[in-house]
């Protein structure tokens, strides 16, 4: 949106970075419909008689072999792996290391290793991939490994280099380092400190890095789904807060920009406000939880925080864009007759989302949280949500 080129970017944060307490590495989510074309990684993955299984204790992947109606140990891959997939006959496995520093100043990286199971009791290591930054988001699509990694200064605003300009993307096939294009390099927004997301996606089959893309951007959460991408960008900066803007991006034989949502150019309001010392200034502060895409619709779930005059009035947002058509929708519920409202577990369905919300009723004789309900259908670009009595004892983790 502001700067030219990586070196521009750099440049300027080199003397005018911000350090702030937002956390140093975004996460990952699938929030996708239909997943059909994605593999998640899982603890144990199987090929004829033999299973491979992650081994967090010895950080190892240990290999079975069923004989005689039994599992049998038949050795191991000495591979501190994190994810594990299984193409055709590739075993793939993908983990963290330390790539350099010392161990209080250290850089991490993330490896892919594919073996062949032509001797399945005995894989043969044949392509190994190295990627810099810490894993934020792995999952295999259509025989293509897509791993995200993130890297950059810390949230304290420690920096393990001494130029800046180093916070660059790097990704090895074999001994060869890849180069990096400008039109490879996306920068979201007008960052405030050194932070990056890297994707590489990988052709198991042919041995091949076929897409690499790198973030920069204050950036907060990834989500995915089959052939797209959205970056939530924005949060807390210094001394005022950023309102998230959500890029996206098409992933499938080629990657293209799709387009960008304002959630402040949507309800009208300033792009920031600017904080107090002592609490949070006056003004209306909206955020996202959970997207996905539903043919050329994206949907967002998250909340709609108004502060005034002391008094903080909480609403769910629920919000539709079709970034082809340029157009958007939102509808807001009222929670502020539920104290301490906190979105638990978000559902999505085809045409649907079940959201599932901690609350706490007659408060404050009752302190005891349950589960309030809230279904929102979507039909042709309309939001219709329908709230209801449905109540359940508030189990973490067990709601949905």
């Amino acid at each position: 949106d502001k700067y030219g080129n990586l070196e521009d970017l750099l440049s300027h944060l080199s003397s005018n970075e911000s350090h702030n307490g937002r956390k140093a590495d975004a996460e990952g989510s699938s929030e996708n419909v239909d997943v059909s074309g994605i593999m998640e990684s899982r603890d144990v993955v199987s090929f004829g008689e033999y299973s491979y299984q992650l081994n967090m204790e010895d950080w190892v992947v240990d290999i079975y072999c069923n004989e005689s109606g039994g599992l049998v140990y038949v050795g191991k891959i000495d591979f501190a792996a994190e994810y594990i997939f299984l193409i055709e006959d590739k075993l793939v496995l993908v983990g963290s290391y330390q790539s350099g520093g010392t161990e209080l100043d250290y850089e991490m990286s993330a490896a892919i290793k594919v073996y062949s199971l032509e001797n399945p009791k005995e894989p043969t290591l044949v392509d190994e991939f190295t990627q810099r930054g810490s894993i934020s988001a792995c999952y295999m699509m259509n025989g293509s490994l897509y791993l995200f990694t993130s890297d950059g200064v810390c949230a304290c605003g420690y920096s393990r280099l001494d130029d800046v300009s180093e916070y660059v993307p790097q990704i090895t096939s074999g001994d060869e380092v890849l180069e990096w294009s400008d039109m490879e390099i996306a920068i979201l927004g007008e960052p405030t400190r050194v932070q990056y997301i890297a994707l590489s996606v990988t052709d198991i089959k042919a041995s091949k890095v076929v897409i690499k893309r790198a973030f920069y951007g204050n950036i907060e959460d990834i989500y995915y789904g089959e052939e797209w991408l959205a970056f939530v960008v924005g949060g807390l900066d210094d001394d005022r807060i950023v309102h998230p803007d959500i890029y996206t991006f098409n992933v499938s034989d080629k990657f293209e920009y799709m387009g960008k949502l304002s959630l402040a150019a949507m309800f009208g309001s300033p792009e920031y406000i600017k904080q107090g010392s002592d609490r949070r200034a006056d003004g209306e502060y909206p955020s996202v939880s959970s997207i996905t895409k539903v043919g050329n619709e994206y949907r967002m779930v998250g909340y709609y925080q108004t502060i005034s005059g002391g008094k903080n009035i909480l609403q769910l947002l629920v919000v539709t864009a079709d970034m082809e058509e340029g157009t958007s929708n939102y509808e807001l519920v009222d929670c502020s007759a539920y104290p301490n409202f906190t979105l638990d577990e978000i559902l999505w369905e085809e045409d649907r989302v079940i959201i599932s919300a901690s609350v706490i009723e007659n408060f404050p004789t009752n302190l005891s949280p349950v589960n309030r309900f809230i279904f929102v259908e979507f039909t042709d670009g309309e939001i219709v949500i329908y709230e209801n009595d449905l109540v359940f004892d508030h189990v973490d983790g067990v709601d949905m």
